[in-house]
């Protein structure tokens, strides 16, 4: 419900408010319920709530397709709602939409109570006359004996209600009836008598349309209003309370009435209706599924939300929003989407994350020059931040590519946008290199959000609906270029571990990029209920306003990414940066665990973003956890369990052994790995009674083999005195361990470690069509290794001195394009991903190659070390980032156990990958040799 609508509810109630509110904000102690609360169903009648709001009649089609879909807008109340029959669980999910339009408010209004004949019960006269064109409308597609849930928000929650009075009447089957922020629908005796039916009510503590209508003069006639059945009460601060209403307390009545005069008078209106927004309910659902702490009772709030500024000078807020449709070079193609883009953004920024009108400044079209452009930039983000404030820039238009002119390009072509005088005379586009010299300046001081709707394919199209245009292939003057010798943002120039350059944007407070499309795609235009945008920006707007301002950049691209790409499959968003867990357009981190998404097919059945290429088993579980989860390690907060039942090259199916409630963009995390046919082999030198027992501990471990000769192990265990010694070939040093029944676990969790690194390090896919190779370094002298080259004994090998510069070259020799991670496995014990850093994948054109400049270091106090760089490359995105090991400091030395660590998380690649497609993915190993120059 918009504000300016909730406004006028508001003033119609006025004289009620001001002439007698009882007890709106003052909550007497109820008792608990013993009932549990589960925020996964609550937040999937919540997600139709929004939707019956957000989404045309063909995208709620094409988001229920497996489901019939019934979608009405109603001639009398201009109310809508849709309805979706599921035979193969028959199930009716009806959900009605909220106040969206003046004659909806108008039905808000009419709060004088009528008696309904049928029911036999006072009820609210619009909310009751709205029920009932609705119940007219549906009720022929109903099935008796089908379950039906009901869920509707704020006018919506209402009409739902009251449809749940009229459908248990008629003796349909109602198996529950969620609302969000629903207004009060009957009286006192109507609240009894329903009090247990099977309504929930959830609502925001401060939300003020909750509270109405008021007791007054005027609405205690035929009794006062008063809610029934439970209600669950959302606090700011991550609590909730889950109660049953009771009439207010007539002594607390003057109190509470005079506190809301206080706080309208100060002007904290805005506040109090800004809590019943739905996308405030989804920020507040969504935080207590994963942090909510139940409490006895809600806490009234007295006083008024307010968000506190930091110390010292405040946080301040800048935007810059291009959006161009019209270009002044025939050549290039008109849109459509770009200007209202800019326009959508600009809301979302001022209405829901409180940036300033004055601080966000718009460009279109012929504003949006070239030179228009680059000096927005500094005059309106680069001049006027200081230390800590916010700068976003966002770009909605054409986008190609240009003649590199700094060197940083290993296809020697820049990405660039196009402006509105682009490839006139004399005017280039604004290259990645422009851009990053004044982001840079940006991104020491402010939290730099980077928003780009545009392809970057320079690929030869003129589609109207596409947003890229041919390359410019005229040879740029170095003088127009700002920074002729920077790199782009995901450039060459990233040291292996803890060294790196100053190229391109670094972490500073953390910037996060936000790409419409891989280097290699197309940016889409996507129209939405006859109004077009970039698709980047239509689902980005829409799922950052249904999360709020609690969600990361993170947990919006999740939904993001599965939305787009699912309407655009050769589309996909692409997030990179240091802020990537950072608040949306906020300076607070909120980090997450590494985790793998998981999507839903039209049955059901969950299907994991990860496949054979990320090391995947068939029998594998996983805990799910709801969507925006940041922290994996309380399992008794996991939604579902699932087993892989499939695991193809890139994805996985699954089937629920456990919970089943599984909402679109969870995360799952592995708790148990089948290994298949992997072992990885231990062989014991001697046999004393500690060895005996140790070999009784690896037993529990279907992976770990004990064997009976040295040449077929890969850790071989010997004692030599009080000294337990465990020597293999691909670690840097033999590890020793006191011989004592206290250094059991540990060494356990030591090999269960190295099994995982030993496992990941195997994984290879030698059947491959795909044709790809690593090399790496002097740019004159690198040696090649590829497919099939991944056994430790015959990789090919590099030696270089510590700090020396190196080339890491990926061949893409298929053709077709490939994406593309380098991993790089330390022999100290550690995984780390090397490029792209953020876990997910760059891309390669076919038949053309990628070069990075990087330097190795050594570890503190080692005079030479091993890393094994592996390439995997995929014909699809796929995100590696739960890849990353670390072997804890507990392990590394001889300090007491701190950590324990989980079963081994990577497996094999010999029995599931017999039905994978040989032409989806490939790798490749070269192992590198690091010594110190002294």
């Amino acid at each position: 419900m918009s504000k300016r609508i909730v406004t006028f509810i508001v003033a119609v109630s006025a004289i009620s408010l001001v002439m007698g509110l009882v007890g709106i904000f003052k909550r007497p102690p109820v008792d608990p319920l013993e009932d549990q609360v589960s925020f996964a169903t609550l937040y999937e009648d919540l997600i139709l709530s929004a939707d019956v709001y957000d989404l045309s009649d063909q995208e709620l089609a094409s988001k229920y397709s497996d489901q019939k879909v019934r979608v009405e807008a109603l001639p009398e109340s201009d109310i809508r709602y849709f309805l979706l029959t599921d035979e193969s669980t028959k199930t009716h999910r009806l959900a009605v939409r909220g106040t969206s339009n003046l004659r909806n408010a108008v039905v808000d209004a009419q709060y004088s109570k009528w008696v309904d004949g049928t029911l036999d019960v006072y009820l609210h006269r619009g909310f009751q006359n709205a029920a009932a064109e609705v119940l007219r409308d549906v009720e022929p597609f109903l099935r008796r004996d089908f379950n039906i849930v009901v869920t509707g928000h704020s006018l919506g929650g209402a009409v739902a209600a009251i449809l749940m009075m009229h459908l248990d009447h008629r003796g349909f089957i109602v198996d529950r009836t969620t609302t969000f922020g629903q207004p009060k629908v009957t009286n006192v005796d109507g609240a009894s008598r329903f009090s247990e039916s099977k309504l929930l009510r959830v609502i925001n503590l401060e939300d003020i349309v909750s509270k109405v209508p008021p007791r007054s003069l005027l609405g205690n006639i035929n009794q006062p209003y008063q809610h029934f059945a439970p209600e669950v009460v959302m606090m700011k601060d991550d609590r909730y309370a889950y109660q049953k209403p009771r009439l207010p307390n007539p002594d607390d009545a003057q109190a509470a009435a005079d506190e809301l005069q206080r706080e309208a008078t100060r002007g904290l209106w805005e506040d109090y209706l800004d809590a019943h927004r739905i996308v405030n309910y989804t920020s507040r659902l969504q935080r207590l599924m994963t942090l909510g702490q139940r409490v006895p009772k809600a806490e009234p709030p007295l006083t008024a939300p307010s968000d506190k500024a930091p110390s010292g000078r405040p946080t301040q807020k800048y935007a810059l929003l291009v959006g161009i449709d019209d270009y002044q070079h025939g050549g290039v193609p008109d849109l459509r989407g770009c200007v209202n883009d800019v326009h959508a953004m600009k809301n979302l920024l001022v209405g829901t994350f409180g940036f300033p009108a004055q601080n966000v400044r718009v460009l279109t079209n012929a504003a949006a020059t070239r030179a228009g452009v680059l000096r927005a930039v500094r005059d309106n983000l680069v001049a006027p931040t200081a230390d800590g404030d916010i700068a976003v820039f966002h770009f909605s238009g054409h986008g190609s590519q240009m003649r590199d002119v700094s060197g940083d390009e290993s296809d020697q072509w820049d990405e660039t946008i196009v402006a509105y005088d682009s490839r006139s005379e004399g005017v280039l586009d604004i290259s990645d290199d422009d851009l990053n010299a004044l982001f840079k300046e940006l991104d020491v001081k402010t939290n730099l959000t980077v928003i780009l709707d545009s392809c970057h394919s320079g690929t030869a199209t003129r589609a109207i609906n596409v947003r890229g245009i041919e390359r410019d292939q005229r040879q740029p003057d170095e003088s127009v270029s700002l920074a002729a010798s920077s790199s782009r943002t995901t450039a060459a120039g990233h040291d292996v571990k803890d060294s790196r350059e100053d190229n391109g944007l670094q972490d500073g407070y953390g910037y996060a990029m936000i790409a419409a499309a891989q280097a290699n795609e197309l940016a889409r235009e996507h129209s939405h209920r006859g109004v077009v945008h970039g698709a980047l920006t239509h689902f980005f707007v829409s799922e950052a306003r249904r999360g709020g301002v609690e969600q990361t950049y993170r947990d919006v691209l999740d939904r993001v990414q599965l939305a787009l790409s699912g309407l655009y499959p050769d589309q996909h968003p692409q997030l990179e940066g240091g802020g990537a867990d950072k608040r949306l357009f906020d300076v607070t981190d909120a980090p997450v665990a590494p985790y793998i998404t998981v999507s839903l097919l039209a049955d059901g059945t969950p299907v994991l973003l990860a496949g054979a290429a990320q090391g995947m088993t068939k029998g594998s579980t996983f805990n799910v956890f709801p969507p925006t989860t940041k922290d994996f390690t309380d399992d008794s907060r996991a939604s579902a369990e699932i087993e892989l039942t499939e695991v193809r090259s890139l994805t996985s199916k699954a089937k629920v052994i456990r919970g089943g409630e599984i909402s679109y963009a969870s995360r799952a995390v592995e708790r148990r790995h089948a290994f298949g046919e992997f072992t990885f082999n231990i062989y014991f030198a001697g046999d004393s009674e500690i060895e005996r027992e140790l070999q009784q501990r690896f037993a529990e471990y279907p992976h770990l083999t004990v064997v009976d000769s040295s040449s077929l192990a890969q850790v071989r265990i010997q004692r030599q005195g009080e000294v337990l010694t465990l020597v293999a070939s691909f670690f840097e040093e033999p590890r020793s361990f006191p011989a004592t029944t206290e250094s059991l676990e540990k060494i356990v969790l030591w090999v269960l470690h190295w099994a995982k690194w030993f496992n990941l390090y195997t994984l290879d896919h030698p059947a491959s069509t795909l044709k790809v190779g690593l090399s790496v370094g002097k740019q004159s002298d690198s040696k090649t290794a590829g497919i099939g080259e991944s056994e430790v004994e015959n990789s090919r090998s590099q030696s270089f001195d510590a700090g020396q510069r190196v080339s890491i070259t990926v061949d893409n020799r298929s053709d077709a394009n490939l994406y593309f991670a380098v991993i790089d496995l330390e022999t100290t014990g550690d995984v780390s991903i090397l490029y792209p850093t953020d876990g997910s994948t760059a891309t390669i054109l076919a038949g053309n190659s990628w070069t990075g400049a990087f330097r190795f270091t050594l570890p503190e106090g080692r005079r030479e070390t091993r890393d094994y760089l592996k390439l995997i490359a995929t014909r699809h995105p796929i995100n590696v980032s739960f890849m990353k090991l670390e072997l804890p400091p507990s392990l590394r030395g001889s300090d007491p156990l701190q950590a324990m660590l989980t079963n081994a998380a990577f497996g094999s690649r010999k029995a599931e990958l017999i039905s994978v497609d040989a032409d989806d993915w490939a790798t490749a190993t070269v192992r590198c040799i690091v010594r110190s120059r002294e």
